[in-house]
């Protein structure tokens, strides 16, 4: 987590933004889906490194969380 934004590697659904400024309403905010399965996910910067079981490591833009690449 950083800021108002948890990064989450949601298996199936591949790597979630989740807007969290408002704990009652947590927000989706973006998404990269996979064809694989994420399993986790680091955060440094403006780069989210997932660990997907099939596509192996993906290291995504995450600088406009709307449109992560």
């Amino acid at each position: 987590m950083t800021g108002n934004f948890a990064y989450v590697a949601d298996g199936y659904n591949g790597f979630l933004i989740i807007n969290k400024s408002d704990p009652s309403n947590p927000a989706l905010r973006g998404s990269y889906g996979t064809f694989g399965y994420s399993a986790g996910v680091a955060v440094d910067g403006d780069y989210a490194y997932v660990a997907d079981y099939f596509d192996g490591l993906l290291i995504i833009n995450k600088s406009n969380p709307a449109e992560p690449l």
